[in-house]
């Protein structure tokens, strides 16, 4: 604000801009002048040449470049944390449902071994009806060397047994024709508190089975030959299918003696069909089991055979069984797709029958009290080694048992430190080696006279990259004493029924009360007599189930083992 009056010869000199807001800046004259004539000047401030020009803000480049950076690794930190914390969940539920998995494999298999129905001891008579148990270890798998496989087991081993339930009873289906004896009806599901049940790895694809797709390019989806195609391989790892065939024990059905609408060139139908227990008659028909007739080989799942009757002449001499000892065929099994023919019957419900899927592993042991425990110990160097050296050397020894590496270069040594372990049936007969004494003859081949010593079998998929070969396989069979006192040859000479001179024509010769091999002055009937002894005559004591799985979207393998023992308590 002014106060006082311009100079006159400054009155006329303000400028009249319009719209300009003027200023005005009070200058006081020298010292001798009078205050009232201070002059003041009118002024624009932004012309004013005292005053700073003012500057409007912004970003460089490099700052817009550093902003950007900072801020996409922020964004980059979010995304990371959010995947860890998706993969965390994803591992996390994978886990859960394998563990439920597992978990209700074991809970199965438990009940089913702890329902079995007969002692593992040899030279079961088929009056007791205590039904029979059969472990099929198949040599192959225990031999595959792989150097990217490490971490699969066997898939060539097989457990069937007779089971019984006091609790819940078994279930499964039955078709019309047995119900309504031919005529039509309704399918049917029926109980029964005995079943025959087998376990085995499949080399089946259960992903191809339901995925609607036509994964072999003939025009149908999800048809059974689908889960045939190939087994999963994984870093040459095979991936099968555990499965379960129960099938129940109901003589019942039996209408005079038979069962109505099927035939002996219909066994594998039925089985598809059907899940009971039957067996194949001379005259060609089929007949529901008991558990007496379940003691006999041939009566078995599997065992069948597929060729018409197997008793061969009339008279004493000409009565052979050529099909003894009714080898395990994994072919015969149900649902199985034949190769030759190119095609798979009357399956109905091809993925009941599953219990786990992604197996890498299914291995059985049976236990031995005499198999050795051997120690593992590093050879010491060249040079001499202390007391104390060789003290501290063996109290790192670790304990090795039949199947663990080293063990056959060890299993020869005086360094025993325990007996009993479990072990594959026979695992000693195909050692590159032999060591002497490695266990009880349940370590070594079967009884030849059994049948059951070597044999071949054709294998579950044709390429088979070392696996489900069932190749060379070894059986412990709690048998029959029948196979002694039946009336058949089973020893026969190959070339029947041509006799010649030295062949063995004689006919249950174990039970025929005469000495029929005096040279051994072993007595009348001894052992060294039986026509057709079990493949291994020491009782089991108890054996171990060990199953391997691997899901490959996680990368993650689990396994359990299960223990049954048949000892009393």
């Amino acid at each position: 604000m002014f106060y006082g009056s311009l100079p006159p010869q400054h009155k006329n000199n303000v400028p009249q801009i319009v719209a300009v807001e003027y200023y005005y800046r009070v200058v006081p004259f020298p010292q001798n002048k009078c205050w009232s004539h201070i002059l003041a000047v009118p002024f624009a401030p932004e012309f004013s040449m005292n005053r700073k020009r003012r500057h409007h803000g912004g970003f460089t480049i490099v700052e817009l470049l550093v902003a950007s950076t900072v801020g996409l690794l922020l964004v980059l930190g979010v995304i990371e944390a959010f995947r860890q914390i998706t993969h965390a969940v994803n591992k996390g539920r994978a886990n859960v449902q394998l563990s439920g998995k597992l978990r209700n494999t074991i809970n199965l298999l438990r009940e089913d071994f702890q329902g079995i129905t007969v002692p593992a001891i040899p030279n079961i008579s088929t009056n007791s009806g205590a039904g029979y148990f059969e472990i099929i270890e198949g040599e192959d798998n225990d031999l595959i060397q792989s150097p990217t496989d490490t971490l699969s087991g066997d898939t060539d081993d097989v457990i069937m047994f007779t089971s019984r339930r006091l609790g819940v009873p078994f279930s499964g289906r039955v078709n019309w024709k047995v119900m309504h004896h031919g005529n039509p009806g309704l399918d049917k599901t029926i109980t029964s508190p005995n079943a025959e049940i087998i376990y085995w790895l499949e080399p089946r694809n259960t992903e191809f089975l339901k995925d609607g797709i036509d994964n072999n390019g003939n025009g149908t989806l999800d048809e059974p030959s689908e889960g045939l195609i190939a087994p999963i391989l994984h870093n040459g790892m095979p991936l099968a299918t555990l499965r379960r065939r129960a099938l129940l024990i109901r003589p019942d059905l039996n209408v005079n003696g038979v069962i109505p609408g099927y035939t002996a060139n219909q066994i594998r139908r039925f089985l598809n069909e059907n899940d009971v227990s039957v067996r194949v008659n001379p005259d060609g028909t089929l007949s529901a089991n008991t558990l007496s007739d379940l003691s006999l080989r041939q009566n078995r799942v599997a065992h069948i055979p597929s060729a018409g009757p197997t008793i061969y002449g009339s008279n004493i001499k000409t009565r052979i069984d050529k099909n003894f000892p009714y080898r395990f065929d994994p072919t015969r099994l149900p649902f199985q797709w034949d190769y030759k023919h190119k095609f798979e019957v009357d399956v109905y419900s091809l993925g009941e029958d599953i219990v786990l899927d992604q197996v890498i592993g299914f291995d059985i042991r049976v236990y031995d009290p005499h198999a050795k425990i051997v120690s593992y110990l590093e050879l010491p160097t060249n040079t001499p080694e202390t007391p104390v050296q060789k003290q501290a050397r063996e109290q790192e020894q670790e304990p090795l048992v039949p199947g663990d590496p080293g063990y056959i270069v060890n299993s020869n040594t005086d360094d025993l430190i325990g007996t009993g372990a479990y072990i594959d049936l026979g695992f000693a007969s195909s050692l590159t080696y032999l060591p002497k004494n490695v266990g009880s003859e349940l370590s070594y081949r079967a009884d030849t006279r059994a049948q059951l010593n070597r044999f071949d079998t054709p294998s579950l998929f044709p390429n088979t990259f070392g696996y489900f070969k069932f190749g060379d396989c070894r059986v412990y069979d709690t048998w029959t004493i029948e196979y002694e006192r039946d009336g058949i040859n089973q020893n026969y000479p190959r070339n029947a029924p041509t006799v010649g001179a030295g062949e063995n024509w004689f006919i249950d010769e174990g039970f025929n009360g005469l000495d029929d091999n005096r040279s051994d002055n072993a007595g009348i009937d001894d052992a060294t007599e039986r026509e057709a002894p079990p493949p291994y005559s020491a009782p089991l004591r108890g054996f171990q189930v060990i199953v391997r799985a691997f899901q490959s979207g996680q990368q993650q393998t689990r396994q359990f083992t299960i223990t049954h023992d048949f000892t009393p308590e």
